[in-house]
């Protein structure tokens, strides 16, 4: 019995050396071959994204602007066109609605969010979502600018997101040229300044629209200015009260194919608070783009210094004189722009001013309509202007404000 049972045991034998090798040779290179499928599908997908990427450049806030309006400038660090929805900035979480719908490779836009209220002594989380690749993320505490835009810095402020690979850096390009100054809104008591503006588009079917507007100071200038197309501005009214035209009664300017128009309007509002600019059009309208400015400190008898410049044309540099007759006037130039079906160029302001814009970015009759500011201390002849980043038929009108005496 014991001698059946020690010939059972030395039956039982371990596995050949040579196939031990085998085995752990072959286990290593499933391994290997799981470790390398893995990581190229990493890379790949981080490859991937950085054919579509953006940056947060800078940012700043403006707490008097539009019940509080944040400036963010996004560049396109990497190749190709990037694309946005209509929701595109978030603010501490919250999704802003803008009207920015792409960035060309290389370029750098600017997102106006209005109505964004914010403490200026804390950090502030904004991030910004394409359509595809990576959004951009930035931490910090708010720049605080006095105008409707600044100027963008050349560097990231606060603590941006790291960039998805180190070949997505951007190489080294200027911040849109010319640069608006925010001086405009900071001038010595007694002198003009931009008490409030909004902005609004609008592209379906409709007869009338609305802008709302806060003021803080009594006896503004109030000044409408509407781009629309196959339609014109036939009324502007606030609190039951009739705004002037510009350009006259029942007069609009035309531009483009003809079926663009423009005009102005104005109205004193002695007091301060929440408006409702009501803009009436003469029929049913497809595209309008708006820009309100309130501006205070102005000469409520006389507002305004002689009659108005107008031009037209179609190319990417827009501009116009304007001579004033006395000291400390606030310049405005508001332009109107048709693109067709095309996407609304963007705008840059002229040296020293400060810019506010709509465009309207659906369907086949694309408006914007922008308005700029600024003081000058001394008379004589000014010039206003813009810069557009695609060449599209335009209209500028150039006012001048005089202020109080």
């Amino acid at each position: 019995m014991l001698r059946r049972l020690t010939k059972v045991r030395r039956c039982v034998r371990g596995i050949s050396p040579v196939i031990a090798t085998l085995l752990m040779i072959a286990i290593a290179v499933v391994a290997s071959l799981v470790a390398y499928a893995w990581v190229m599908g990493w890379i790949g997908g981080n490859v991937a994204r950085t054919g579509s990427a953006i940056q947060i450049q800078s940012f700043a806030y403006n707490p008097d602007l539009a019940g509080g309006t944040l400036f963010v400038y996004v560049q396109n660090v990497g190749q190709g066109t990037v694309k946005f929805g209509e929701n595109s900035v978030y603010v501490n979480d919250v999704g802003y609605r803008t009207d920015v719908a792409s960035v060309a490779e290389g370029k750098t836009v600017t997102f106006t969010v209005s109505g964004v209220v914010l403490d200026t002594s804390e950090s502030v989380r904004i991030r910004v979502v394409a359509e595809s690749g990576s959004p951009a993320e930035v931490r910090g505490v708010p720049k605080i600018t006095s105008g409707g835009v600044v100027n963008p810095s050349a560097s990231p402020v606060g603590s941006p997101s790291p960039s998805p690979s180190s070949s997505a850096s951007p190489s080294p390009s200027p911040s849109p040229s010319p640069s608006p100054s925010v001086s405009p809104s900071s001038s010595p008591s007694g002198n003009l300044v931009l008490d409030a503006s909004n902005a609004r588009t609008y592209n379906s079917g409709f007869d009338s629209f609305s802008v709302p507007l806060t003021t803080s100071r009594d006896n503004v200038l109030l000044y409408v200015s509407v781009t629309s197309y196959s339609t014109y501005v036939t009324g502007v009214s606030v609190g039951g009260v009739n705004l002037v035209c510009r350009q006259g009664a029942g007069n609009v300017v035309s531009f483009g194919s003809g079926s663009y128009y423009m005009s102005t309007w104005w109205a004193i509002v002695p007091t301060a608070g929440s408006l409702n600019v009501i803009i009436s059009m003469s029929g049913n309208t497809v595209s309008a783009s708006a820009v309100v400015f309130a501006v205070s400190g102005v000469n409520t008898a006389s507002p305004f210094d002689g009659v108005y410049e107008v031009a037209t044309g179609s190319s990417t540099s827009v501009s116009k004189d304007k001579v004033l007759g006395g000291t400390k006037e606030m310049v405005l130039g508001m332009l109107g722009v048709s693109s067709g079906a095309e996407n609304n160029p963007v705008p840059t302001a002229a040296s020293g001013y400060a810019m506010y814009y709509a465009t309207q970015n659906s369907g086949s009759y694309r408006t914007l309509q922008a308005g700029e500011y600024q003081v000058f201390q001394t008379s004589g002849t000014k010039t206003a202007g813009f810069t557009l980043s695609a060449s599209r038929d335009w209209v500028l009108i150039v006012d001048a404000v005089k202020p109080a005496s």
